[in-house]
């Protein structure tokens, strides 16, 4: 579980990661010894956490996780998967035989009778969970994923129809709640209010992809998206519920859409687009997804204002990872080029030649303190050099700090000091930014042992890093 916990102390702000909560089961006529936990993090920084524990003799197994936002996760075991519901703080206690797990599992715990719920909830209403059988409905630049009935209703029902349609069903969903609740008692605050969101936005989402995928089919009038103004578009509490995640970003799409905005680029036009409705978590979240969307699919020269913008405005670290991974992975720079040959001045005034590190693996990261991403990123080489016990791993900082003072008390504080700290004295103009042609930072190079240009890997948490590393030493 190392991961988990190293993304909750190097991201301090939302925190969603921060709760300590338990999974516990037991497992019948199972074979394998190992379970696992698969945690759906696409929404932070475009990732899955796998977490890893054994069946003890007494065919228990246990795991102990940092979560801090209400979610549905997936257990896997013998290749069978089930998804269930996990409160932050709480306590799941499953209990199933490895032949049956698909078809029935007893929950326990503080969290059991939530599950005992959502076991029952998506029996009666089922819905197509592989993305491969969805169908996607473009409109602008995003791809509305909705099921075989939906598109075909959606194409055939007339507005009152279809209208009526999706609202008897949210009226069923929400029936079902109640009678539930009549007969076994009130459902927990924190799931209540899961479960509603898992209804009202899913509501939510169909009629907004129906109305602006089908709006000239069905001669839809504008007085249709009224209903849009009932929607509570900043929950923040909602954010690990996908069905609120596709409703904001089909909104948001939806809007921009409408709208006769002045940028040209689609992603830099959502992104403004949404702060126009949007605030706090949700505005991160958004910005951050449509970031990440724009550097792979649009002009990356074109983003970087934007970006910029981004990274030194937001206020909620988890957020930066996908966005400065994604920029990262579409930095144009030449695999197999010799990196430039420049002369630096480190912290003591010595002079630092590149050349110098001929045979070995040089990481170059261009920071500053006033960068927040910048900060994360310095910790996270932190973390990597603490790990290393290899000498032929070189690791260079170069500072942007705006005087050489403040470069100097950076490096002390930040106890770098272990590293290589160089200033870059006239900022941007400085040699070493323009012969490696840095637009933004954070900003890093990984140089091989001949003193070319590596590939960055796809991620650039101290992990991956320390996994990619071992492989090139």
């Amino acid at each position: 579980m190392r991961f988990v916990i190293l993304i909750s102390a190097i991201f301090s702000c939302l925190q969603l990661f921060a709760a300590n909560t338990i999974i516990t089961g037991t497992i019948k006529n199972g074979v394998a010894k190992e379970v696992i936990l698969h945690i759906d993090r696409t929404y932070l920084d475009n990732t899955f956490v796998d977490e890893f524990t054994t069946v003890n003799e007494s065919n228990r197994f246990s795991f102990e996780l940092d979560i801090n936002t209400p979610q549905l996760i997936e257990l896997e075991y013998q290749r069978n998967r089930i998804t269930f519901y996990i409160d932050p703080g709480g306590h799941v206690d499953l209990e199933f035989d490895a032949n049956l797990m698909k078809h029935k599992v007893e929950f326990s715990g503080s969290s059991g009778y939530a599950n005992r719920f959502w076991s029952e909830y998506k029996k009666m209403f089922q819905e197509e969970s592989d993305p491969f059988k969805r169908k996607q409905i473009k409109k602008n630049i995003v791809y509305y994923g909705v099921d075989e009935a939906l598109e075909d209703k959606m194409k055939r029902l007339s507005l009152t129809n279809f209208s009526k349609n999706v609202g008897d069903i949210r009226e069923r969903k929400k029936k079902f709640k109640r009678d539930y609740e009549g007969k076994n008692g009130l459902l927990p605050t924190v799931f209540s209010n899961y479960l509603d969101a898992e209804i009202d936005y899913d509501w939510a989402y169909k009629m907004l992809v129906y109305g602006h995928s089908y709006q000239n089919l069905h001669e839809i009038p504008e007085s249709f998206f009224d209903f849009t103004n009932d929607v509570s578009l900043n929950n923040h509490d909602a954010l690990g519920n996908k069905k609120y995640r596709d409703f904001l970003i089909a909104f948001v799409n939806f809007k921009h859409d409408k709208e006769k905005s002045e940028h040209t680029n689609p992603y830099i036009g959502q992104y403004h687009t949404s702060a126009g409705f949007l605030n706090g978590i949700p505005l991160a979240f958004f910005q951050a997804d449509i970031l990440e969307r724009g550097f792979r699919k649009s002009n990356f020269n074109e983003l970087l204002p934007t970006y910029n913008s981004f990274i030194g405005t937001v206020a909620y670290n988890e957020f930066y990872l996908k966005v400065v991974d994604a920029y990262f992975s579409k930095k144009p720079y030449a695999i197999g080029a010799p990196a430039p040959a420049v002369e630096m001045k480190d912290a003591n005034g010595n002079s630092i030649f590149l050349s110098d590190y001929t045979g070995k693996i040089v990481i170059i990261n261009f920071w500053a303190s006033w960068c927040k991403p910048c900060i994360n990123k310095v910790e996270s080489l932190k973390t990597l050099k603490a790990w290393s016990t290899n000498d032929d791993v070189v690791f260079i900082n170069v500072s942007l700090e705006r005087s050489y003072e403040k470069f100097q008390e950076e490096v002390n504080s930040r106890g770098i000091a272990d590293m290589i700290n160089v200033f870059a004295e006239q900022g941007m103009e400085s040699p070493i930014i323009k012969k490696y042609d840095v637009k933004a930072v954070p900003e890093f190079f990984i140089i091989n042992k001949n003193g070319s240009f590596a590939a960055k890997p796809k991620k650039t948490d101290p992990f991956t890093l320390r996994d990619y590393l071992k492989k090139m030493l």
